[in-house]
């Protein structure tokens, strides 16, 4: 997704926080697992989080929810299976709120967009929000411990492979 680079508002995106993040975009499943749960359980959801087969996810266009308006997403729209879709089953096999929303955060904005700006936005969302950037196989998951909802400071804890497909 090109052209917000030379946009009227690229002097409001965190150029510095993308920089920080373009290796390493997460896509949450379920948040706070660290601050609810032993090491022992975290353990255990690892395991059965790799009893789960590995799923395609395609990201597709920008995309702005109603909740945070700060920030551009790319929506992640995993493999459908017969009991939903794969993300859906994870969360559903660790008891967790199923969420069926699944989300990369892209950029991030450092202030209010002024009328031209969020015309432009709006007509770049419109373009390419119904474009596919990428499908790719997700063969691991990672339990990230994290101190912030950017993931700028996320460590790795357990890194998951997940079954291959067949």
């Amino acid at each position: 997704v090109g052209g917000l680079a030379g946009s009227p508002q690229a002097g409001k995106i965190a150029w510095d926080v993308y920089a920080q993040r373009e290796l390493r975009l997460p896509l949450t499943i379920c948040s706070r697992l660290e601050s609810k749960h032993s090491p022992r359980e975290i353990d255990a959801i690892a395991a059965s989080v790799a009893r789960h087969q590995a799923f395609r996810v395609r990201l597709g266009g920008p995309w702005i929810g109603a909740k945070n308006h700060g920030r551009v997403y790319l929506p992640a729209y995993p493999e459908r299976r017969e009991k939903g879709d794969a993300l859906r089953l994870v969360q559903r096999s660790l008891n967790l709120p199923e969420t069926r929303l699944y989300v990369v955060g892209l950029w991030n904005f450092t202030d209010h967009l002024n009328p031209a700006e969020t015309e432009f936005l709006e007509h770049f969302i419109t373009r390419f929000g119904e474009t596919t950037i990428c499908e790719f196989l997700v063969e691991e998951l990672h339990l990230e411990a994290t101190h912030d909802d950017l993931v700028l400071s996320g460590q790795t804890r357990n890194a998951i492979k997940l079954k291959p497909v067949l």
